[in-house]
């Protein structure tokens, strides 16, 4: 009699899920399983399973045994059609024939009597690795014993966790492997377990390796650039040291002599270190007959008083500069060795694009804000990256000029002529500054925002007077722009000196009136408009009479005109058009004519106007007073 199927159940369940789900379950057939028997005794093993349909299978799937409850570990794909899997049958499990299962997917695999649970005996392990420790960065030979293994060419030696690499095994009895391994520089010290996998046999072994750090000391270990350590001592590390064993400590360290005082004690004589040696730490390479081993982070190369920023060129520019190309010059520094950073005192000052030309040579834009000091700044530049990222006590290269830049004040743009532009076109315009410094061939004139203007052209006439030729776009907004002449190191700036001639009416105030209103003051403002005392204001539609029109000088921006409207004027919008000579400005709807209030108790039409007329003043001192005038 065969014992119950708990796993048939859940098999059967797991059908007739897929089954709801819209895709049938396919049965297939598990052509092959390898081992074909193993005994219950809780030890993991490699199970391999070859089914008819190999499309039909992958990682994800599930394998399971009818009766038994056995558990596995992650799927792994050998074939197309083979996948293994880590096995372990609990200890004191009933023994007998199992069936096979696999599901993936939809797919459904069974192989009924293809696995034999036996009776659990001594379970595969292993014993002992000798010899036991190991050092980082180093090649060692170790004997693995095995207990009830079968060991055999086809055996694989692995550690947990990562660090141990094994270059060979060889199997020399069942219970005996002996293996090479390299330890790497950057492996885990501590306790590894050991695995070794023989067909589905697997042997494991909790703890049997130790990866430990070398007992490793040199004194001094660290040095300045341009001084020469008269004697450093290493001790430690291999031993078996002799006249034979020398040490390197990269470039610009050199060493004199080697002298072993004793199987653990190296001397070193005469370290000199470069004064441009390269600031931070560095690994030591100890090589003996035989045998290179290196020791990493050993020793640091401090910074000397001789690394430092020696020029700075140019070495000033002038508040608001838009961007000044400076090189700078260093002695025994190193800036094209990791990420070059520039750095100035105080604030106001910002750099683009710094580029390490070579080791001496360091290259940046230096921005400079109109509002910045104007004084001496400290330079500094440092270096930073892989190279001193471990740097114990050493810094980063670091670099400092004190003192080593000026911002200087700037020139200062007085006038533009013209100072409104018309578009669309070309124009030429005068720039006149103090301290201008303009030159021929160096200075530049930028307007700012451009906003549809650009510059040319320039032509410099003295050093305070120069001019440019701008074209200006028909879409230039009318805007008023700072003008900068740039001249080398040196600024001119002039705010709001510059502007496009739009003219157009802005207002009419008051903007209505109702009909049979007599002798209304209607104020119309406008904006680049040149009023003059022959300006015409006319009203579209019928019924509004326009008498005298009045331009006062000390008001170039507006001009009044006193209209009386019929009692028959149609009510509306009207159209509001005034005319300069040969300009013609009109703005729609700007005025209305509304309905006449003579029917109100208390009210007459001359009083209705000349309220409206006060309104409107009111109106004109109110908005005269928050515009600003355009000469």
């Amino acid at each position: 009699m065969r014992s119950s199927r708990p796993t048939v159940r859940i098999a059967a369940l797991a059908v007739a899920l897929v089954a709801l789900s819209g895709a049938p379950a396919k049965a297939q057939e598990i052509e092959w399983v390898s081992p074909v028997e193993h005994a219950a005794d809780g030890q993991p093993f490699k199970f391999t399973i070859a089914v008819t349909d190999g499309a039909m299978i992958d990682y994800l799937a599930e394998i399971s045994f009818d009766p038994a409850q056995i558990t596995h570990g992650d799927v792994t794909m050998e074939e197309p059609n083979v996948i293994s899997a880590i096995v372990t049958i609990p200890a004191g499990a009933a023994s007998g024939w199992q069936d096979v299962i696999v599901s993936s997917l939809e797919y459904y695999y069974r192989g009924e009597y293809m696995f034999h649970i036996t009776e659990g005996g001594p379970a595969a392990s292993l014993a002992s690795i000798s010899p036991s420790t190991g050092y980082r960065g180093s090649e060692i030979t170790v004997t693995v014993r095995g207990s009830d293994t079968s060991f055999d060419a086809s055996s694989s030696l692995s550690f947990s966790p990562f660090g141990i690499q094994v270059l060979d095994e060889t199997a020399t009895s069942a219970t005996s492997l002996e293996a090479s391994l390299s330890i790497s520089s950057s492996a885990p010290l501590g306790a590894y377990d050991a695995t070794v996998t023989t067909g589905s046999e697997v042997a494991s072994g909790q703890g049997l390796f130790t990866v430990e750090e070398r007992s490793f000391d040199l004194s001094p270990d660290s040095g300045i650039q341009g001084q020469t350590l008269p004697t450093m001592t290493l001790t430690g590390g291999p031993g078996g040291y002799t006249s034979a064993s020398a040490v390197s400590l990269g470039d610009g360290v050199s060493l004199g002599s080697f002298q072993a005082t004793d199987d653990l004690t190296l001397v070193l004589s005469d370290v000199a270190i470069a004064a441009d040696a390269l600031v931070g730490r560095r690994d030591l390479l100890l090589s003996m007959p035989g045998d290179d081993l290196t020791f990493a982070d050993a020793f640091a190369v401090l910074q000397g008083a001789e690394t430092a920023l020696v020029s700075i060129d140019p070495d000033h520019a002038d508040a608001g500069h838009p961007g000044i190309a400076v090189e700078l010059v260093g002695l025994n520094t190193h800036f094209d060795r990791g990420q070059a950073g520039l750095s100035f005192s105080g604030i106001g000052l910002s750099t683009l694009n710094t580029t390490a030309v070579d080791s001496t040579h360091l290259q940046t834009t230096v921005v400079i804000l109109p509002a910045a000091a104007q004084d001496s700044r400290d330079v500094t530049v440092t270096v930073s990256g892989a190279f001193c990222d471990l740097l114990v006590p050493a810094p980063c290269e670091r670099a400092t000029f004190e003192a080593g830049f000026s911002v200087t004040a700037p020139g200062s743009i007085t006038s533009v002529d013209p100072a409104l532009l018309e578009p669309p076109g070309q124009a030429t315009i005068t720039v006149e500054a103090v301290d201008g410094q303009f030159s021929q061939g160096l200075t530049e004139l930028y307007i700012e925002p451009p906003d549809g203007i650009e510059v040319s052209g320039v032509n410099v006439l003295a050093a305070d007077r120069l001019e440019a030729t701008v074209q200006v776009g028909e879409d230039a907004s009318g805007n008023p722009r700072d003008l900068l002449a740039v001249t080398g190191t040196e600024v001119a700036r002039g705010e709001a000196l510059l502007d496009i001639f739009h003219p157009e009416i802005r207002a009419v105030t008051p903007d209505r009136a109702p009909q049979g209103t007599a002798d209304q003051t209607v104020y119309v403002l406008g904006t680049d408009i040149p009023f003059d005392a022959e300006t015409q204001v006319s009203f579209s539609g019928q019924g509004i009479d326009v008498g005298q029109v009045r331009f006062e000088p000390d008001e170039p921006d507006q001009v009044s005109a006193v209209i009386s409207i019929a009692e028959t004027a149609p009510v509306g919008l009207r159209d509001v058009s005034v005319q300069v000579g040969s300009l013609v400005l009109t703005l729609e709807g700007a005025f209305a004519v509304t309905e006449a209030r003579g029917d109100e108790p208390g009210c007459t039409c001359a009083a209705s106007g000349r309220s409206t007329q006060w309104l409107g003043l009111a109106l004109v001192a109110g908005m005269l007073l928050l515009r600003r005038r355009r000469r």
